[in-house]
């Protein structure tokens, strides 16, 4: 082919040269050079919203908490009275579980929880389960003092607790409840000991036994549970025993690899991070607070919130990127050597360590553990379909969202400006004190830094949401065990 003569001849290019490298836009700049105003920023904001949360108005879950403790005790005595009757209660073991002096600390629970409530009508039903459990204790002048504290202050149905006065005399009589009285009973957990005292009251004993019944299960129920949890706990601290001293150097060495190796590639700043956390805080919460009319609503809402804002906020986060939105693979969901199984059998061994901060940062902080938000309604909740989402929100949505943003994101960045386990520790902090629970700030923290070990040690996130995904599944398992056994008389 002939060339015009003044026309240069230009040397071909290599095709690999006519690959434009990936740059970052201006708005994402990589963490090497971040300006210090904007992680300056980015920790400013977060530091505000995080004091906007901890300052805004919670529930007070004490009273709940205290009413679950005295429900198990009224259950409890209610299974001894039951196998008493029967004599199926044997010398030891009601020498070890005295029904009289179970019945005292059970009322002393039942007082402690209704001290804070105003409501007449509620204030009537919790005296009359110290009523109750007053007269298994053979306390018949408190038995009574309850009785007319229940009438003062429900004037509506003060007639029904005045009837049954002559019941809780050391000479009980005998009456026949009417239909009115039978319905109040229905709604206390304690209502199968008051039934069963008019019961013994005229000598029917195989009356009594009957009444006791329903209360008796939700007590064996609820034995089987605690033993079930507490075989498994036992079970898994001999197993963490055991191969952590067959394991020891491997561990000890895991750990010393994990802090000098070569973490994951940083192409973002602090500022960066904190700024994708801030917007996903408030994008949740923007969801959360639309108005709507149902409670029920509003609590589905919230779930939809905790995972679609901070997954508008990712998406977005990742167009800076010049990625396609669905692009996660940048941010640590990549597949790994150690996936899935490893992240499981890690959560599994240190379940017990963790269990034991959960009871030291107890004692540290007030010895009153700080309860989750969707720990009452799973406990008190019969609607199938929304402990479905509640299960999946918890055991998956979460994992996922939380993974993303703690350790994708944010251990990352700080991956990029300190040591291993400065950073872990940092991203574990803050990680805990986004739940907002001053009770369980240790346990979270020591998770986080768990979940960092395993994001550095597999390059990956599939091994602490997989871990995640398995603590927060085992919680839930046993929140809904106790839910089942607690479904019982007055529940």
């Amino acid at each position: 082919m002939m060339h015009d003569a003044g026309q240069e001849q230009r040397p071909a290019v290599p095709a690999d040269e006519l690959l434009v490298p990936y740059r970052f836009p201006p708005l994402i700049p990589p963490a090497s050079r971040e300006p210090w105003w904007l992680t300056v920023t980015g920790m400013l904001v977060f530091l505000w919203l995080l004091w906007q949360f901890w300052l805004a108005p919670r529930p007070n879950f004490v009273p709940f908490q205290q009413s679950i403790t005295a429900r198990a005790h009224t259950y409890i005595v209610a299974t001894l009275r039951y196998y008493q009757h029967r004599a199926e209660l044997p010398n030891a073991l009601q020498r070890a579980f005295d029904p009289a002096k179970q019945a005292e600390e059970a009322a002393a629970a039942w007082r402690a929880v209704h001290l804070p409530y105003d409501d007449g009508e509620t204030r009537g039903m919790l005296a009359l389960n110290i009523t109750a459990l007053c007269g298994v204790a053979g306390r018949w002048e408190d038995a009574q003092e309850a009785l007319r504290e229940a009438a003062a202050a429900d004037r509506q149905r003060a007639d029904c607790y005045l009837r049954l006065l002559p019941l809780y005399a050391q000479e009980a009589r005998p009456f026949d409840f009417t239909a009115q009285d039978r319905r109040l009973l229905s709604t206390v957990p304690a209502g199968p000991l008051v039934l069963a005292r008019e019961a013994e009251a005229r000598g029917d004993i195989p009356a009594a036994i009957a009444a006791l019944r329903p209360g008796a299960r939700a007590g064996i129920r609820l034995i089987g549970v605690n033993a079930v949890i507490a075989l498994f706990s036992v079970g898994l601290l001999l197993t963490m025993l055991c191969f952590g001293v067959a394991n020891a150097s491997r561990i000890l060495r895991a750990l010393r690899e994990t802090g000098r190796q070569q973490g994951a590639e940083k192409p973002w700043g602090l500022g960066v991070a904190f700024i994708v956390l801030n917007a996903s805080l408030l994008m949740a919460r923007l969801i959360s607070a639309f108005p709507v009319k149902s409670e029920y609503l509003q609590l589905m809402l919230s779930l939809l919130g905790t995972l679609l804002g901070p997954m508008l906020a990712i998406g977005l986060f990742l167009l800076a990127l010049n990625r396609n939105p669905w692009q996660w693979g940048v941010l640590g969901w990549t597949s790994a050597g150690r996936g899935l199984r490893y992240g499981l059998l890690v959560i599994l061994l240190a379940l017990p360590l963790v269990v034991g901060v959960t009871l030291l940062s107890q004692t540290l902080f007030g010895g009153q553990p700080d309860v989750h938000p969707l720990i009452p309604v799973m406990l008190t909740e019969r609607d199938t379909l929304l402990l479905i989402i509640m299960m999946l929100t918890t055991m998956f949505s979460a994992p996922f969202i939380e993974e993303t943003l703690f350790r994708g994101i944010l251990f990352r960045a700080l991956d990029a400006r300190l040591p291993f386990w400065a950073a872990a520790l940092c991203s574990g902090l803050i990680f805990a004190s986004i739940h907002n629970m001053v009770g369980a700030l240790l346990p979270i923290t020591l998770l986080g830094i768990l979940f960092a070990f395993l994001t550095r040690r597999t390059n990956s996130l599939l091994a602490s949401a997989a871990a995640h995904a398995g603590y927060n599944g085992i919680v839930t398992v046993m929140v809904l065990l106790s839910s089942w056994a607690l479904h019982g008389p007055g529940s």
